[in-house]
């Protein structure tokens, strides 16, 4: 579990960073409140797996991964596009190791909204 405590400080480190960034960028929109509020709100399965804390309920653990599972499939849907215009090396080690960040970051919120029944029953 020490790597997705680690997991979670390092993501929130960058939502603290976004949050600070927020105010003095030039033209702050819609957008960058929606993607501070989705990243703020995914802090919350990553701490609970990490540290094996039931927050919330199952139903909003779920829903939270399925917009992060989205948005990275998305996001990775246009890179592959990105790709397939001009293969080199580079950009295809560049895709693998963000297909592979997608996986880590997905991966703990997978694991608790899907496999952590007996979270949701000791809080229950």
């Amino acid at each position: 579990m020490k790597a997705w405590k680690a997991l979670f400080w390092l993501v929130l480190i960058f939502f603290i960073l976004d949050l600070v960034k927020l105010p003095f960028s030039k033209n702050p929109g819609i957008n960058d409140m929606i993607s501070l509020f989705i990243s703020g709100f995914s802090l919350m399965p990553i701490y609970g797996y990490a540290y094996q804390i039931g927050i919330g309920n199952k139903i909003i653990a779920t829903i939270i991964f399925s917009i992060n599972a989205l948005g990275m499939a998305a996001a990775n849907y246009f890179g592959m596009l990105m790709l397939l215009e001009e293969i080199t090396r580079a950009q295809i080690i560049l895709t693998i190791i963000a297909l592979a960040i997608s996986f880590i970051y997905l991966f703990p919120q997978f694991m608790y909204a899907f496999k952590s029944n007996h979270l949701w029953n000791q809080s229950a």
